[in-house]
């Protein structure tokens, strides 16, 4: 039968403390040396009886943890389900802080455990420095200092505990070599007071990147995940000198405890349950446990997240052990602080903005204020560290993204910061509603389970009288309304207000698909009913804006087209509407919409399902035709080609003043209408080049315009391969914001290039008009003109055509005399 060392350690402790008496406490010697301690050592004195010196601290401590209460802990373990357990000694209170002024700052779900119990042996008199075992007799008075000094301890555990509630005290005396007991401990803590179903164990000379935890999760329901160490030889001398119950010469499988490693929930309930022998650290413990357990466990070995030099700087790291002084650790987190202005949307906006700039400045976040905490989970808790002197801020551009490089010291980032240019990847991955709204907006969602629901939010209110943002007029909601009810035969539409009584008055929602919400509650729950629509609709302000950006269900997003008054001294130069609006999310007007439903065999019919309404200037239907695939024009059409370059249509002739080629002779050239081109305040885009800029290097000289150059075809040129003045993007443009296979001549072999339509770059670039569109993009033109919108059309558009190959854009190709 194999005896506990760790218990028979701890019987000695008692052993001695029990024969110790006639401890004498003076009153002087604690006025003089406890300073701040005092008032709680008070409440420890009566406690310690002269008869019981040695072994009375060990559970001192113990009796008074009720105190420490874990309801404190809030939602401790909610972010990504990953609870950080930091193994830490009593005495390293300024590790600990280190830690929560730099990497767990604004984090819940990071904790420290500590032992609640000191070693009962003075220091100098155990037989290892990590040990607990005397090596012969203790003088009484050493004795003596060393109770002090744990009473002393134990009153600022208590203190720090109070004011910090993620120190949690477990019950068990705290010693190096008790290292395997600690990580025990800690797994039984974290599976008694949360939800975590991933569990990291660090030290606290260590680092972990919180916010990048989620990359290390992994599928399986055994895994253990670190620096992995595989048939290490089992030391027999110096401070890891295995315990000579361990007979093997090579250790089972176990992850290296100076990086740290991380578990699944199963894995910490089977060590808890087992009730192994407890080794010389918690690291080849744990591997020992596993390997007598027999279990199906999935170790992960990880190098390029896990480290042990100790070099925090580098950002490719998420887990660095070890031997981090709190000075370095201080100097690799410098902490962005924030102070929340505003309501829920604005909050959110600034949260997910600071977490971006922070992580691209290799920074610790700080957030003051605002309530976002107390409706989601992933959010962190709100910063109580002192704001820094330097303050950083967006100057007014409010809706734009600004490069922000703040170096290499706390700063206080002060402005709205609503751009989701500034979120981090998959941030809306990151956060999620609190549980008790879930549930209230699921009780309301799931009357209408089997409908195509649409998320509409209207904003009124206050906004009304700001007089720089717009609210939509009737004529967007029809247009909106009537896009959705054309797709889905089964649409629900459900609408949520600040002024829900004026939403009951509009005749455009008096109607049997639509739900208007008139419950009373929160406005987060609000929140949360629309985003768990599947299609959303916005009217103006940030709240709705976050009620489509956290929606689940990927459907379409559509929002009003004018909603900053761009003229309005609050949004001139600070809002771009390509920063504020996400790409995919739809633009709608006023103005009546065509919504690229299956084009109707003439202008005059309109089939069953179809929507078609009143073309723009620019629209052209024309009725599909079978003819063949790969026609090229040939006679008349041959002539009209020619015609293109050698004449222009009187109709041409009678609305332009003044006709002109530019770009010299042959298919690169073009015609335009010089005359409605003002000098030097001109945009122009040009679809496709390879690489020849006559036309463009023309309309540059003669007219001064503001260049753009748009091909995915040819990669990104060198610099002096583009003329200056001119600006070169590796884009194409086509029908959709997509990724897809480049289609041309040149012989892509399934490379994929970015495409976006027209509307989206106009939007990216800030502009709002473009006076030239010049395109010759080898039939790709048709995508082009076809994903047009209003308020995207160009002044003029010049642009070399492909009837051939056109099956399948326009439903056929079309006939030379249709053309």
């Amino acid at each position: 039968m194999r005896i506990n060392r760790y218990g028979a350690e701890f019987w000695f402790s008692m052993a001695l403390g029990l024969a110790m008496y006639n401890i004498m406490w003076p009153t002087a010697f604690f006025q003089n040396t406890m300073g701040a301690f005092q008032s709680n050592l008070t409440e420890l004195l009566p406690r310690i009886d002269d008869d019981d010196v040695g072994s009375a601290f060990q559970s001192n401590l113990t009796e008074l943890l009720p105190r420490i209460d874990d309801d404190d802990v809030g939602s401790v373990g909610s972010e990504l389900s990953v609870i950080v357990l930091v193994l830490s000694a009593r005495n390293d209170v300024e590790r600990r802080q280190a830690i929560r002024e730099t990497w767990a700052l604004e984090h819940d779900n990071v904790v420290f455990i500590v032992g609640d119990q000191a070693c009962g042996v003075p220091p100098q008199f155990r037989t290892t420095p990590w040990s607990c075992i005397t090596k012969g007799s203790v003088p009484i008075e050493e004795q003596k200092k060393h109770n002090i000094s744990i009473a002393l301890e134990d009153s600022a555990l208590i203190a720090e505990a109070d004011e910090h509630h993620d120190l949690k005290l477990v019950q068990m005396i705290d010693f190096y070599r008790a290292l395997p007991r600690k990580l025990k401990e800690a797994y039984r803590w974290a599976l008694d007071h949360t939800d975590a179903h991933w569990m990291l164990k660090i030290d606290d000379d260590a680092v972990a990147r919180v916010d990048q935890l989620h990359e290390l999760i992994t599928d399986g329901d055994m895994v253990v995940r670190g620096f992995i160490r595989r048939n290490n030889k089992v030391p027999r001398s110096g401070k890891w000198a295995e315990d000579p119950t361990f007979i093997s010469s090579i250790y089972p499988t176990f992850a290296n405890g100076a990086q740290g490693h991380l578990v699944t929930r199963s894995v910490a309930q089977a060590v808890v349950q087992h009730n192994g022998y407890e080794y010389q650290g918690e690291d080849v413990s744990l591997g020992i446990w596993l390997h007598e357990m027999s279990l199906p466990v999935k170790w992960v070995h990880d190098t390029k997240h896990f480290a042990s030099h100790g070099d925090c700087h580098q950002q490719q790291l998420i887990v660095i052990g070890h031997d981090i002084t709190p000075k370095k650790m201080r100097e690799c987190f410098h902490v962005l602080h924030h102070t929340m202005i505003g309501r829920l949307g604005n909050q959110l906006f600034q949260w997910a903005s600071t977490v971006g700039i922070a992580e691209r400045n290799d920074m610790t976040l700080c957030i003051h204020g605002g309530d976002i905490h107390s409706f989601f989970d992933g959010v962190g808790s709100e910063c109580t560290s002192h704001p820094p002197v330097r303050k950083v801020g967006e100057s007014g551009k409010y809706a734009t993204s600004v490069d922000f490089s703040l170096g290499s010291q706390d700063i206080e980032l002060e402005g709205y910061l609503q751009s989701y240019h500034y979120f981090p990847p998959n941030i809306h991955k990151r956060i999620q509603f609190k549980q008790h709204i879930i549930d209230e907006a699921q009780a309301f969602l799931k009357l209408y389970a089997s409908r195509t629901t649409v998320g509409i939010h209207i904003r009124r209110g206050d906004l009304l009288t700001y007089g720089y943002m717009q609210f939509p007029p009737d004529g967007y909601f029809i247009n909106v309304l009537q896009h959705f009810r054309s797709q889905y035969p089964d649409v629900l539409f459900v609408v949520c207000s600040d002024s829900t009584k004026w939403c009951t008055q509009q005749i455009f929602f008096q109607a049997d698909d639509v739900v208007i919400v008139t419950e009373k509650h929160a406005p987060v729950v609000d929140m949360a009913i629309l985003a768990r629509c599947d299609h959303h609709i916005l009217s103006t302000g940030t709240f709705g804006w976050w009620s489509a950006f956290l929606g689940r269900k990927g459907g379409e997003t559509l929002y009003y087209d004018n909603e900053f008054i761009m003229d309005h001294p609050i949004n001139k130069g600070n809002v771009i509407l390509g920063d504020y609006y996400p790409e995919g999310w739809v633009a709608f007007s006023v103005e009546p919409v065509h919504f690229n439903n299956p084009l109707p065999t003439s202008t005059n019919s309109v089939q069953k399902g179809e929507v078609l309404l009143k073309p723009t200037k620019w629209e052209t239907h024309l009725p599909p035709t079978r003819t063949d695939p790969d026609w090229h024009p040939t006679g008349e059409g041959a002539a009209f080609v020619d015609s293109l370059y050698t004449k222009v249509s009187e109709r041409y002739k009678a609305s332009c003043a003044n006709i002109e080629r530019i770009g010299g002779k042959g298919d690169g050239s073009k015609l335009i209408c010089s005359s409605d081109i003002s000098t030097n305040h001109c945009v122009v885009y040009s679809l496709g080049s390879r690489l020849d800029f006559k036309f463009e290097q023309e309309i540059l000289s003669e007219f001064g315009c503001e260049i753009h150059i748009f091909d995915c075809t040819i990669g990104t040129p060198r610099t002096n391969q583009v003329p200056d003045g001119m600006t070169f993007y590796p884009w194409c443009v086509g029908g959709a914001d997509e990724q897809k296979a480049i289609s041309s001549d040149l012989g892509h072999q399934g490379e994929t290039g970015q495409y976006y339509t027209l509307g989206t770059i106009m939007k990216r670039l800030g502009h709002t008009m473009v006076d030239l569109l010049k395109m010759d993009i080898e039939r790709h033109e048709f995508a082009v003109v076809q994903a047009l919108e209003f308020e995207s059309a160009p002044m003029q558009i010049v642009f070399e055509t492909h009837l051939h190959n056109a099956y399948g854009m326009w439903g056929g190709p079309v006939q030379e005399r249709e053309w």
